[in-house]
């Protein structure tokens, strides 16, 4: 019975955001403008981060004869499931909390850096966790897997979400809003969210007794409120310095990983 509120919950979620997009699209097609920058940018999203790192997943799972099936779900409920929720709850928080101190400049300065990662990264490691419950996770690899789909699949939602908002401001073209998103794609939320789900996936379905492996839980949570900074978002050191520290911490639980099933085939 809990699996199927769950199929339903998911289904009626990914039907919210499907229908908003189409209004939203059906709306702005009654203007008169160009939608080939808009499919172009989008299309170079696609390219330039998404298949990459979906053919990098795809490729651990085969390596170990393992179904890619997982991570394709992850990744398209990633898209649809978590974007209306996630803006819903930060723009509810940051005005419960502003109200609560409204004379607080440095929150004022700092709610996107507190608010939205600690919203977003709890709804992408829930659904993360809502997707092994439902196809009965074994492997700690596809739960990898379906981390980084997770991850991936809110991503490019959220980079869908800002191109499509250039089509209203003119602020940007469409393409220019592309390459301000790519700056981050390579370390960003699919890496995140794959931490956050091998980590837990380790505690919780593997009883792993290992300090190092609940800062996982920890550390996606102070990385995403550091990008979410304005001296981040202004210096390309600072950028670099956050994506070597966060393939160092992905590099890290990967080794862990391969250690745990090398000992395991030694028992």
């Amino acid at each position: 019975m809990k699996r199927y509120f769950l199929l339903l919950l998911l289904c009626l979620l990914s039907l919210w955001r499907l229908g908003k997009e189409l209004l939203i699209l059906t709306t702005l097609s009654q203007g008169d403008m160009s939608w080939l920058p808009f499919i172009a940018a989008i299309m170079m999203l696609i390219i330039v981060y998404v298949v990459p790192i979906s053919g990098m997943t795809v490729w651990v799972l085969r390596q170990r004869g393992l179904s890619i099936a997982a991570y394709f779900w992850a990744l398209i409920l990633g898209i649809y499931v978590i974007g209306q929720p996630a803006g819903f709850i930060n723009n509810l928080f940051a005005s419960k909390l502003l109200a609560l101190f409204p004379d607080t400049l440095v929150l004022k300065e700092w709610i996107s850096s507190i608010v939205p990662p600690i919203v977003e990264e709890g709804l992408k490691l829930g659904l993360a966790i809502v997707l092994v419950y439902l196809l009965r996770v074994k492997s700690i690899w596809i739960a990898l897997a379906i981390g980084v789909g997770v991850g991936l699949g809110f991503q490019l939602s959220e980079d869908y979400t800002y191109v499509l908002s250039t089509l209203v401001d003119h602020q940007l073209t469409p393409i220019q809003e592309a390459f301000s998103r790519l700056s981050s794609s390579f370390a960003g939320h699919w890496l995140l969210t794959a931490l956050m789900t091998g980590a837990w996936f380790l505690l919780i379905k593997m009883k792993v007794k290992n300090a190092l492996v609940k800062w996982y839980l920890i550390g996606p949570i102070l990385l995403h409120m550091i990008w979410n900074t304005s001296i981040v978002d202004q210096s390309i050191v600072l950028k670099i310095g956050l994506i070597m520290v966060s393939w160092l911490l992905l590099g890290n639980l990967y080794h862990l990983v391969l250690k745990m099933e090398k000992e395991d085939r030694n028992l």
